[in-house]
């Protein structure tokens, strides 16, 4: 760090070390916290809590890289494999990555693209190629791990995601340099990108001017995804209400008439060709259910 002009200074670094905000840093050493904001700017403060995060930061990027490389992904096993030539292998690898043919003959075979047309399809006729492309698609599909409540959580994190998460805004004092006159100014900050969810940042943008702009991604179809899901709108529940009632009252008719054929309240035969009976009116849906509230819904 530079050497400190006094002794404010010294004493905002030794409390900013130690963990303390900004703004707590201004209120007790009775400055404005836009001169501490310069200070912490100019002479580069980095509390302790500050470089243990970054540490951390780059320890689990190490470990997610080990990780990442420990996994077999098959395609060294492929590259080795002799029964196939060097741009048959390059064509499994590419092939069954992105499940283009035409593609992937013209990377492995650096041709044009006419001819790429002409011969792509005939290798997937190889058993060998087959074979091996079979094996590192399924190699991949082990490596994927996913479930719904993984999808729920990420439409979660989009749905309510904070932007005070990403930036910072508010007021700075800063000194005009002719006349030594200190005012305020509207100041917008964005947060370092190793301390945010960049999963949620649709564009980051500066334009010509330096302003720097951040949008995150679009909340709206999260928001309808999750009330679909958890079923929050009255109209989907009636929906499946309806749906439910109506279902249970064809299972009630096609007992009915087989009862009505057979002469045996019990059977089940049939089953299936009578679900494809005609949809129920909303009328036989009451009269079945008189004593029951009535369930309406209007598609």
């Amino acid at each position: 760090m530079a050497r400190s002009p006094n002794e404010q200074v010294q004493k905002a670094h030794d409390l900013y070390k130690q963990g303390m905000m900004l703004v707590e840093i201004a209120s007790q050493l009775n400055i404005p916290v836009g001169t501490v904001r310069s200070w912490k700017k100019r002479y580069k403060w980095e509390c302790n809590a500050t470089q243990e995060k970054k540490r951390n930061v780059a320890k689990a990027k190490q470990n997610n890289k080990v990780k990442r490389e420990a996994f077999d992904d098959g395609i060294r096993e492929t590259l080795k494999n002799e029964k196939l030539t060097h741009e048959q292998r390059l064509f499994c690898v590419y092939y069954a990555k992105d499940h283009n043919a035409v593609q992937s003959y013209i990377k492995a075979y650096n041709t044009t693209y006419q001819n790429a047309c002409s011969n792509a399809h005939k290798l997937l006729k190889n058993t060998e190629i087959c074979k091996e492309i079979d094996e590192l698609i399924e190699l991949k599909a082990k490596s994927v791990h996913f479930s719904s409540d993984e999808l729920i959580e990420y439409h979660m994190r989009i749905a309510f995601a904070d932007i005070g998460n990403y930036v910072e805004f508010g007021r700075k004092e800063i000194e005009d340099k002719e006349t030594g006159i200190k005012f305020e100014v509207n100041d917008v900050r964005l947060h370092e990108s190793d301390s945010v969810d960049t999963q949620l940042i649709k564009e980051v943008s500066k334009n010509d001017k330096g302003a720097v702009s951040i949008k995150l991604v679009d909340r709206c179809d999260s928001l309808k995804w999750l009330e679909q899901y958890f079923m929050v709108n009255p109209h989907d529940k009636h929906k499946s209400e309806y749906e439910y009632k109506e279902s249970e009252l064809r299972i009630k008719k096609m007992q009915l008439d087989i009862a009505n054929q057979t002469g045996d309240n019990n059977t089940n035969e049939g089953i299936m060709e009578f679900l494809k009976a005609t949809k129920p009116s909303q009328e036989d849906i009451n009269a079945l259910y008189a004593d029951e509230e009535e369930v309406t819904y209007v598609d």
